[in-house]
C-alpha cells in the first residue's frame, strides 16, 4: 500500500499544473516537517495560481519553520494583500496570526 505522499507525488507526476494538488502536497510536507520540499509546492501553487491566498499562508509557514524570517515575512504580506483582494477574511486572519507570532519571535 502506497503512503498517501506516493499518492500526491503520482497525482503531481500526472497533473503537475494543479495548484490545489501542489497546496496539499506542501500541507504534506510541512507536517511531515519537510519545510523544504513544503516550501517549493507552495511556491509553485503560488505561481500557478497567483491570487491562491492559502498558498501563500502556507509558504510562509514552510519559510518560518525552515528559519528564514524574511521569506517568511514576505509570503504573509504578499499573502495578506492576495487574501484581501479575493475576500477571504478566514485566511487575512490566520495571516495575521502567524506573523505576529513571527515578529514576537524574532
Amino acid at each position: 500500500m502506497s503512503t498517501l505522499r506516493e499518492k500526491l507525488a503520482a497525482q503531481l507526476a500526472r497533473d503537475p499544473e494543479r495548484p490545489e494538488a501542489q497546496l496539499a502536497m506542501a500541507q504534506l510536507c510541512l507536517r511531515e516537517q519537510d519545510a523544504s520540499a513544503a516550501g517549493e509546492h507552495a511556491a509553485r501553487a503560488v505561481a500557478l495560481k497567483p491570487d491562491y491566498s492559502a498558498a501563500y499562508l502556507l509558504a510562509g509557514q514552510a519559510a518560518q519553520a525552515a528559519g528564514d524570517v524574511a521569506a517568511a515575512a514576505d509570503w504573509y504580506g504578499r499573502g495578506a494583500k492576495a487574501a484581501q483582494q479575493q475576500g477571504d477574511k478566514q485566511i487575512e486572519r490566520q495571516i495575521a496570526v502567524f506573523r505576529k507570532r513571527l515578529e514576537a519571535a524574532s
